[in-house]
């Protein structure tokens, strides 16, 4: 009668794994109206993790460039997937690449450090998702959206969104978590 939200969370960092709980979401009979996927969150992209760490900051271009195109070539088998199976839109983030922490000085410190190739990472990957979602939106039945982490990012700041995702009694992971298996 109305609009209800129900999440369904598919969280495998593996991704065959992640594209058999795809399909098997769809085994049981169900349908969807909307989909997100957020293939580059809580350092499940393996190729990405080392951006986020302390030492990361000192990362090349050569080596962004590397590892973004790496994370996003691994990236298209589930976009193809998501794309085919899916008879509804699939919006699909690109990834702002902020560092959820704390409000203490050692995790702004810890954030800080990384926060230069983190943003340069973010620039790299921003037009190879959005380049990706073109081709397979023109192989296939067009249902990708793009939802572009990297303005909010502009808008409102890394730290600021940083420390917001991780406070936030309404978007924190694990409190979020929580309430959709209630």
């Amino acid at each position: 009668d109305g609009i209800s939200l129900e999440p369904i969370l598919l969280g495998s960092t593996n991704p065959a794994e992640l594209r058999n709980q795809i399909r098997g979401q769809l085994q049981t009979g169900r349908t969807f109206d909307l989909v997100f996927y957020i293939p580059f969150t809580y350092d499940s992209v393996l190729e990405l993790r080392t951006l986020n760490e302390v030492g990361g900051g000192f990362a090349s271009e050569r080596k962004i460039q590397t590892l973004a195109t790496e994370a996003v070539a691994a990236l298209k088998p589930n976009l193809k997937l998501l794309s085919n199976l899916m008879a509804c839109p699939v919006f699909v983030h690109n990834a702002s690449m902020i560092q959820r922490f704390e409000p203490t000085l050692k995790s702004r410190l810890k954030a800080r450090s990384s926060q230069s190739v983190r943003a340069r990472a973010a620039s790299v990957l921003a037009p190879l998702v959005a380049g990706l979602l073109a081709e397979v939106n023109s192989a296939g039945p067009g249902n990708l959206r793009l939802i572009d982490e990297t303005a909010f990012v502009a808008e409102h700041g890394d730290t600021h969104l940083g420390t917001f995702f991780h406070t936030s009694e309404a978007h924190h992971p694990a409190v979020f978590g929580r309430v959709a298996a209630e």
